[in-house]
This record gives C-alpha cells, structure tokens and sequence, in this order.
C-alpha cells in the first residue's frame, strides 16, 4: 500500500482535481521561450541576413546598436566618412524592419 505525505493529503482535500492532474495524472506543458529569447534570436537571424548581403553594414549595426557608438566613432572604426555611415545606417534600419517583420 502507498505512502501518502502530509502536504499530498492536503492538497488532495484543498483541491481533488488540482491533485489528480499534479500527482495521478501529471499533465507535462513544454518549457516556452521568452520573450526576449525570441526577439533576440530574431534579432540574431536579422543580423546573420544582413551580413550576407554586407558584411561592412552587419558591423556598422552592431558597432551602433550594441556598442552604442556615434557615427564619428563608426566612420573612424570602419574607415568611411561620417555621412557614409548615416546613409548606411537608414539602409541598414530598412534590412532591419524588413527582417524582424
């Protein structure tokens, strides 16, 4: 015959059903993926996509969005001018939406 603790004897009386589907029947739910699991794959994918089509525009957005540098500072890393990196960056912004959707 089976040992029943105290806490699964009342949790039986608090709730009958509660303890069916925790103990009797256990219904396992998959593990979800949270948001900022998703938005930061997808921002991953998006970056990924970019690089295929250049390699210079992916850097030019992790420079800018992840290292929070200003387009001086960019135009010195990447070796352009400061007006390239902002019609850069608008491109980049354009990949960027079309990506994420």
């Amino acid at each position: 015959m089976p040992t029943y603790s105290n806490s699964r004897l009342s949790a039986y009386e608090s709730c009958p059903q509660q303890y069916r589907f925790r103990y009797v029947d256990p219904v396992s739910i998959p593990p979800r993926e949270s948001v900022e699991a998703y938005l930061g794959k997808r921002v991953h994918e998006a970056l990924e996509e970019i690089g295929k089509l250049d390699e210079r525009l992916a850097r030019l957005v992790e420079m800018r969005y992840f290292g929070g540098l200003s387009d001086l500072e960019i135009a010195e890393g990447l070796g352009i001018t400061d007006r390239t990196v902002r019609r850069e960056w608008q491109k980049a912004r354009v990949l960027l939406a079309s990506s994420l959707g």
